[in-house]
């Protein structure tokens, strides 16, 4: 009664919509709320704020377990961005609503939401992404094994096979950014997964950057914090639990050329003086445009 009495509406008759909501007998305010948007037009879905068939949502968490996967998890707005085409794409959907998911009030979309989270707590859940590079997204264990080949063929090559042989001259450094002000959205992941990973979106914000060396052997080197500004003051020299370190600084706290130049030539190279280890040493590191410079080779 009330789909004919919805399309009796809009046929444009010479009936008006009070006459044809006495006519089936139902309630002319429904009506004119249907009407108009405000309530859902499909009988049986409202109480439960179902808008998607029970296929259609499995298909929906399969998407949100493949995006994470990929690297790409989903937000908030992005699933209902989703669902909002799939009411609007599939003309074959039984229940249908003849309007897009934006067109019903917030708290409409709202219910939707909840009513989803609900019925897959168990498989979904809020999770806080870790960003992480194409490059080590698409890391496999072919490509680690041919990495330690061709690191053992290029020290052989190069005379050097003995550090292979003392770990206190193998060594590894990387760096870490603190950012200050930049913090990731909470997406939907799935349950009893140990991490929730983003591709980093390389987006230009001062930070804090810690540069640490790990020996082969365990050692630990003096690490170096890299601050974001002009002049370093007496009081950011002194870190409780740290009693030797270093101090760079760079204009957004950016690991520089110059400040890796003056770690490795100076403050390592003096450490390593003083731990009376034996030279050439071997330093590993991952790709970045500070590793890259013509005055690398006069070192």
């Amino acid at each position: 009664s009330l789909a004919a009495a919805i399309e009796e509406c809009r046929s444009g008759g010479t009936l008006s919509n009070r006459k044809i909501a006495a006519k089936h007998r139902i309630p002319e305010s429904t009506l004119r709320a249907k009407l108009c948007g405000n309530l859902p037009q499909a009988r049986g879905h409202s109480s439960t704020g179902r808008l998607l068939t029970d296929a259609e949502e499995e298909l929906l968490c399969n998407w949100i377990e493949g995006s994470q996967q990929r690297a790409m998890p989903l937000t908030r707005l992005t699933i209902i961005k989703a669902v909002e085409d799939i009411l609007e794409k599939e003309k074959s959907f039984k229940y249908r609503y003849e309007r897009n998911i934006l067109s019903i009030p917030r708290s409409g979309r709202e219910k939707w939401w909840r009513g989803f989270k609900e019925r897959k707590c168990r498989r979904l859940s809020y999770r806080t992404p870790k960003s992480l590079s194409r490059a080590r997204k698409n890391v496999s264990e072919q490509n680690i094994r041919q990495w330690f080949s061709d690191v053992s063929s290029y020290v052989k090559e190069k005379d050097m096979g003995d550090i292979l042989e003392d770990p206190c001259r193998i060594f590894n450094f990387d760096e870490s950014g603190f950012k200050l002000t930049q913090e990731s959205q909470k997406v939907l992941g799935v349950v009893g997964t140990k991490h929730c990973f983003e591709t980093a979106t390389g987006q230009e914000n001062k930070q804090i950057t810690t540069l640490t060396t790990v020996g082969a052997d365990g050692s630990l080197p003096p690490p170096m914090i890299i601050y974001s500004r002009n002049r370093i003051d007496e009081h950011m020299a002194n870190v409780p639990g740290y009693p030797s370190f270093v101090v760079g600084k760079s204009e957004r706290g950016w690991i520089t050329f110059e400040t890796l130049y003056e770690y490795l030539v100076n403050h390592f190279s003096n450490w390593l003086t003083q731990q009376k280890i034996v030279r050439p040493v071997l330093v590993f590191t991952d790709w970045h445009e500070t590793r890259a410079n013509f005055f690398w080779l006069k070192v």
